[in-house]
């Protein structure tokens, strides 16, 4: 009996998520026709009912984007962008979308001054998803583990010195590549950054409405969250202003 149970519970979830799958790919036809035909809004309400379903890709993010870009909804196009590249952050058409979206967004805030080589270690970073690392790092322990065997066994002094050396260069590349997977997870999954949805938004400075206003920040502006209290987020811009804002008026990327 505990067989034939066992088997029923199987073929029900079998039967369901396949039922679910088909549901997603209707939605996702549904939504391609409707931004083809010009109903963006149909669109966004196709590609939401997808996200909302569990499911996610850089596709869908991205094609998301285009049609709040499309309805001139600069904020949550932003966003969009943002959540395409954080799963995919070599997609190089998200990454052009989103210049073109911020170009339309009203702030042009100077971004703190950063040293170069930090600029160029995140560009290196930014260049592979975290699992595009991981299996880096795990091709490197693969060749490093022959390589030491090479050098344990061989009987030939220059080829045991080769296979030494080898060994240390790869072993750097294998921390460095760890380092930038463990980093580019981070970055994916960490849910600190966040863009200004509302049209306008006051900065205040106490978690309150009652808080002086210290400044205005318009839709489709990129802040860090700081802290959170009680419906409100202490936020930092790129040139180092700080401030709270309530949580309504911001979706974390």
């Amino acid at each position: 009996m505990k067989k034939i149970f066992y088997i029923l519970v199987s073929l029900f979830i079998t039967t369901s998520v396949a039922a679910q799958g088909r549901v997603q790919d209707s939605l996702w036809q549904s939504a391609n026709d409707n931004y083809a035909m010009g109903d963006f809004n149909s669109a966004i309400e196709d590609y939401n009912a997808i996200v909302e379903g569990g499911f996610e890709s850089a596709k869908l993010y991205y094609n998301l984007g285009n049609s709040y870009y499309r309805v001139r909804n600069m904020g949550m196009a932003v966003v969009c962008y943002k959540r395409a590249l954080k799963l995919e952050p070599s997609n190089r058409d998200a990454k052009a979308n989103l210049a073109m979206a911020k170009a339309r967004c009203v702030d042009k805030i100077e971004q703190v001054p950063e040293f170069m080589v930090v600029t160029w270690i995140k560009s290196i970073r930014d260049s592979l998803s975290s699992n595009s690392w991981a299996i880096i790092t795990l091709i490197g322990l693969f060749l490093l583990s022959i390589l030491f065997l090479l050098f344990r066994f061989s009987r030939n002094r220059g080829g045991a010195k080769l296979s030494f050396i080898l060994s240390l260069i790869i072993l750097c590349a294998v921390i460095i590549s760890l380092l930038f997977s463990l980093s580019a997870y981070n970055k994916a999954k960490g849910g600190d950054d966040a863009v200004v949805i509302s049209a306008v938004g006051s900065v205040k400075s106490s978690p309150s409405q009652d808080g002086s206003p210290v400044f205005i920040l318009h839709e489709g502006t990129e802040v860090e969250i700081l802290e959170t209290l009680e419906g409100w987020s202490k936020i930092e811009i790129s040139d180092g202003r700080q401030g709270w804002m309530k949580n309504s008026e911001l979706e974390v990327i």
